[in-house]
């Protein structure tokens, strides 16, 4: 649903270790791109339809802004928007876990 906010994220290609892909997606998806290789840090795994979801956290203090295309929506939101967004009890359940909600 283009209309509904959700996180950085999608599926690995083949060969491709789980971190390699949320850094890409992280960069196609953003205007962003990591500065620090420990800037990203792996929280845990999830499954949410039948699909097995690993999740990483970045600080947005080493993030700059990269000149490649990435996705024509995106935003510094509240977290609120994304417990109405895509996968809403994902991320109820992740942001709940972290403390932000």
């Amino acid at each position: 649903d283009v209309t509904a906010w959700g996180l950085p994220g999608g599926k690995s290609d083949k060969g491709e270790k789980s971190i390699d892909t949320a850094i890409r997606e992280f960069e196609e998806e953003t205007p962003y791109l990591l500065t620090d290789i420990d800037a990203i840090t792996y929280l845990d795994t999830r499954y949410i339809d039948n699909y097995c979801v690993h999740v990483y956290e970045i600080d947005d203090w080493l993030i700059n802004f990269h000149n490649k295309e990435c996705e024509q929506n995106y935003a510094w939101i509240n977290p609120q928007l994304l417990v109405a967004g895509a996968f809403p009890e994902f991320n109820k359940k992740l942001l709940t876990d972290l403390g932000i909600i």
